[in-house]
């Protein structure tokens, strides 16, 4: 499995995430992803793609879990999430609940309209907690293994 692409180096906000994630030490981290990577189909992974994964499938409620998404996907750390970045989201979203690609533009649109509470074209950390805990199709993503 040869790969061109240069290994991820994780930030400090990764390393903070996974820890509260994990309570795992950041050498731990960075040995597990990197076992993690060795199993992919072509041995590299983006980041957020594993981090998203991660929180899908971990334990833990619902809240936390949607605190943690919103961390990771507020890319720039403006405590907001743009257009870009909810498309960025409910595309790995969808992808890894096997869910059509196809719908990822039309979904966007609806969770912006219907998440920006004060219409500033942006989503903040209550709107996007507030949403996600109010909307079926993304409580099932961010929990596929709890019944709503």
């Amino acid at each position: 499995m040869g790969n061109s692409q240069v290994p991820y180096v994780f930030t400090e906000k990764d390393i903070v995430i996974l820890q509260k994630l994990t309570g795992k030490s950041k050498s731990d981290i960075q040995e597990w992803y990197n076992d993690f990577t060795k199993n992919c189909r072509n041995g590299y992974l983006e980041f957020d793609e594993f981090l998203t994964g991660y929180i899908l499938t971990t334990d833990g409620s619902a809240l936390d879990k949607i605190g943690y998404a919103f961390d990771v996907y507020d890319v720039n750390d403006n405590e907001v999430i743009e257009k870009k970045e909810a498309r960025k989201i409910i595309r790995l979203l969808f992808k890894i609940t096997n869910m059509s690609e196809n719908d990822v533009e039309n979904y966007t649109e609806t969770v912006m309209l219907s998440f920006d509470i004060d219409r500033d074209k942006a989503i903040s950390r209550k709107e996007f907690i507030d949403g996600c805990l109010n909307d079926s199709t993304l409580g099932k993503m961010i929990s596929p293994f709890h019944v709503y």
